[in-house]
């Protein structure tokens, strides 16, 4: 909800009329804001009785957690500026939809860095889902419009998707290194990735200012008319990057993924009752492969259907007239 809220005031104050269509200023300003939490936690551990940092952050060696802070503050900042820059270009319905493709990456790398496992159910959904994303991206346009600026803000889409999925991925492997898997530690890595944000990358706002077209994002201060909306997305970012670093922590980053996929649905209802967007047959059906393919990359929810199949068979096998199940056949619909 809070990812669905601060992308849609997000669009809404890039492309109405008179915008602040300015994606990597709202970017650094909506991870900036993060470091609030820093103060926050901390004052909330002391009057728990408990230190200020965390313990697992304090034996953390200094240039292991800069060197993690830094390389998580870069990914996530540019990914959300790549997320931010399509928004002006499409609906926030398809861009969710083509950012989904995150899971795919976010398992690939997983088998790389975290060890997880290379079966044939995740392989076929890797494939689903990519097909998935071809018929929404291709032939879910409306009509032949301003087709090269659709499929550029695609491509977009899926780029932002495999640098979120860097990030999901690489947070859990410093969370786990530095055993910081506490609600406590997560929101101090959350506030010191925001602190070192704000501190760091500013000046790429007066880089993009003098860099010529189309790159170029001029710099200009918000006019009094677009202060709520960047507070809104600020607010919104900022309950986002709570919950969502952690879900990274406690959970594997494949579930996080699976868990973002309830943003389609949310998503096209948004669009639909406050921008007037609507899915067409193609855009649904590419939207049901990926939360299909999303559906058989999540173990627990896999298992709970494998459950249910062998239930059914075995009351099947077992209906009057029918000989028992032995009990290798009932390891093997086990198995199965």
């Amino acid at each position: 909800v809070a990812w669905v809220g601060q992308s849609e005031v997000t669009r809404s104050l890039q492309i109405d009329t008179d915008g602040y269509d300015k994606p990597f200023l709202l970017s650094w300003i909506n991870h900036t804001v993060a470091f609030m939490l820093v103060p926050i936690q901390g004052a909330f551990s002391r009057a728990m009785g408990e230190p200020f940092t965390p313990p697992a952050l304090t034996k953390t060696p200094r240039m292991s957690l800069l060197k993690g802070i830094a390389t998580l503050s870069v990914v996530y900042l540019f990914g959300d500026y790549v997320w931010y820059t399509s928004l002006s270009h499409t609906t926030v319905g398809i861009a969710t939809a083509l950012f989904n493709t995150t899971s795919v990456f976010v398992y690939v790398l997983s088998v790389l860095f975290l060890k997880e496992a290379v079966t044939v159910r995740k392989v076929l959904a890797v494939v689903v889902a990519t097909g998935g994303v071809v018929i929404f991206s291709t032939l879910g346009g409306e009509d032949g419009s301003n087709e090269s600026a659709s499929v550029g803000a695609d491509m977009l889409c899926v780029l932002a998707a495999f640098m979120y999925s860097v990030y999901e991925v690489y947070f859990k492997v410093v969370t786990t290194e530095w055993q910081s898997d506490q609600v406590s530690s997560v929101n101090m890595i959350v506030g010191y990735i925001a602190v070192l944000t704000g501190l760091t990358l500013w000046p790429f706002i007066i880089i993009l200012d003098v860099l010529p077209e189309p790159m170029r994002e001029n710099f200009t201060l918000p006019d009094s008319g677009h202060v709520a909306g960047i507070c809104g997305s600020a607010l919104g970012a900022v309950a986002f990057n709570i919950f969502f670093g952690i879900s990274l922590a406690l959970l594997r980053p494949v579930i996080v993924s699976v868990g973002v996929m309830m943003s389609i649905p949310i998503t096209a209802v948004t669009d639909y009752l406050f921008h007037g967007d609507s899915f067409n047959y193609y855009q649904g059906i590419g939207a049901v492969m990926i939360f299909a393919a999303f559906l058989l990359l999540n173990d627990e929810i896999s298992s709970m259907l494998a459950r249910w199949y062998t239930t059914r068979m075995w009351a099947r096998k077992n209906v009057e007239g029918q000989p028992k199940v032995t009990k290798v056949e009932r390891k093997k619909y086990e198995e199965l």
